[in-house]
């Protein structure tokens, strides 16, 4: 049965992989966290994947069952508003699309959800900020 590290890491691949090769966005920017020294040495736009929260539950029918929902909080960063809505909506497809791909990995029931929006002046720029969440179902059979 797979650990709960293994889980985390496992699927946070699968999620950065497929934005990044398999189903690529527009922007080559995805991290898993955000500081100063990024945003300089990288600058905006910056698609940040945080490390999912994830609760397991073990379950036994007939066989033993490992069922893990798995949560991915979204932060896009842009200096413009349109763009960054334009970009939020990308991602957000393309996690659509990849359903068959995730579901391949036994991440199942995907759902998005709670899309919020901020901006504030930083240093003569304006950035704003999309957040989101996105749901999985985690089935493994053991």
């Amino acid at each position: 049965m797979a650990t709960l590290a293994t889980i985390r890491t496992g699927t946070w691949d699968v999620l950065y992989t497929y934005l990044q090769t398999t189903n690529p966005i527009s922007t080559n920017n995805i991290y898993s966290a955000k500081n100063s020294q990024l945003i300089s040495s990288v600058g905006y736009p910056i698609v940040l994947i945080n490390p999912p929260s994830v609760s397991v539950e073990r379950l036994t029918v007939n066989s033993q069952f490992k069922e893990a929902e798995i949560v991915f909080n979204f932060e896009i960063y842009h200096t413009s508003s349109a763009n960054l809505k334009a970009l939020t909506d990308e991602v957000i497809a393309k996690l659509w699309e990849g359903q068959q791909t995730f579901q391949g990995q036994r991440m199942m029931k995907m759902m998005v959800e709670g899309q919020d929006y901020q901006y504030w002046e930083d240093q003569s720029k304006t950035i704003h900020m999309a957040t989101f969440a996105v749901t999985f179902r985690f089935v493994e059979r053991g």
